[in-house]
Parts: structure tokens; C-alpha cells; sequence
């Protein structure tokens, strides 16, 4: 170890969820992670702040506990190098673990993401700069689809997609544009 990294044991339970998170997350990701992790082991590592809360990785967060109990290891470092997670089960990148590490990984990201345009919206009166982060009007529909979600407020709330019914789910289909839904 270096100077500027500690590796020690730890509790699940000295660690938080992010307050202000922009990534609100859906069921239907957060299911697939814990399959993932139940199946897979631990893959990805949390990033929180000196006081336990996550930065990066709140979805593992929520799972983690249910799946692996209270004790964690715990790397205390200050920034300034990566830290690289060997995992010692697995020989190399072909073995079928590893590729469905990789598939699951970023399936699981594109799945889970679910923006909180609320969260958006307050961090930029705050002054954060995202505009780097992404293109276009892309900030302006999350808001939008923020507020259009707002107004409906009112209405019912639907069970997320299920994959295992998908032979059973009939569609419309809008004329004008060929966008389809389920019924």
C-alpha cells in the first residue's frame, strides 16, 4: 500500500445513498443487479465521500446488503490513481463469468438509468455546469419529461416492462409515426 491508500474491513451499514441523486433508478435495473450480483459476485465498487456518502454506485448500494450481509472491504485513498479490483476467480476474459460480467455491466447501466429531472433542475440553479456532459437539447427534454411528469401526477402508476411476457404483450401502433406501445 501507499501512503495515500488504506485498505481495511468494513461495514455495509457506515455507507448512504447519495441525497441528491440525479439517477432516480428503476426497478427493473435494480433486479437485474442483484441477479447479477447474486450469480456473479461483487464486480463494481462504490466511490463514496469521507462521510459514507455514494458518489458512484448507489444501485449497489441497495442491493448490497440483501445479497452479500453488512461486511465490506473498505480502500480508503485520496484520488489521485486508479484503484483496479482483481478478481482472483476468474482466470481471463474468456471464460463465460467474465463475458457475462461484461454484458451485464453495461446492460445493466443503460437499464438502470432513470434521470431525475427535478435533481437536474436543482443543480443547475445551483450553478452546475453539465453542459459538458451532455449534447443538444438533451438537458431541456429531461426537464421537460420532468414537468410533463409532474402535471400527471395524478395517474396511475404502471408495472414496469417484464421481459418474460413479451410474446404475450399487444401493441398499438400510432399511424402517423409508426411508434409502438403496449396496450
Amino acid at each position: 500500500m501507499t501512503e495515500n491508500a488504506l485498505l481495511k474491513d468494513g461495514h455495509l451499514h457506515d455507507f448512504r445513498p447519495a441525497k441528491a441523486n440525479p439517477n432516480s433508478h428503476t426497478q427493473r435495473g435494480l433486479d437485474m443487479l442483484a441477479n447479477a450480483v447474486s450469480e456473479d459476485g461483487w464486480v463494481a465498487p462504490l466511490t463514496v465521500a469521507a462521510d459514507g456518502e455514494s458518489l458512484d454506485g448507489a444501485a449497489r448500494l441497495e442491493v448490497a446488503a440483501d445479497k452479500f450481509g453488512d461486511d465490506v472491504l473498505v480502500i480508503e485513498h485520496d484520488g489521485a490513481r486508479p484503484v483496479v479490483m482483481v478478481r482472483t476467480d476468474i482466470p481471463n476474459a474468456e471464460t463465460e463469468v467474465a463475458k457475462r460480467i461484461i454484458y451485464r455491466a453495461n446492460r445493466i447501466a443503460e437499464v438502470d438509468l432513470s434521470w431525475d429531472g427535478q435533481q437536474i433542475a436543482a443543480d443547475l440553479e445551483a450553478g452546475l455546469d453539465l453542459e459538458p456532459l451532455f449534447k443538444g437539447d438533451e438537458i431541456a427534454a429531461i426537464l421537460e419529461e420532468a414537468a410533463d411528469g409532474m402535471m400527471g401526477e395524478d395517474l396511475p402508476e404502471f408495472p414496469e416492462y417484464d421481459e418474460s411476457i413479451a410474446d404475450t404483450v399487444e401493441y398499438i401502433t400510432c399511424e402517423k409515426c409508426g411508434h409502438r406501445w403496449p396496450k
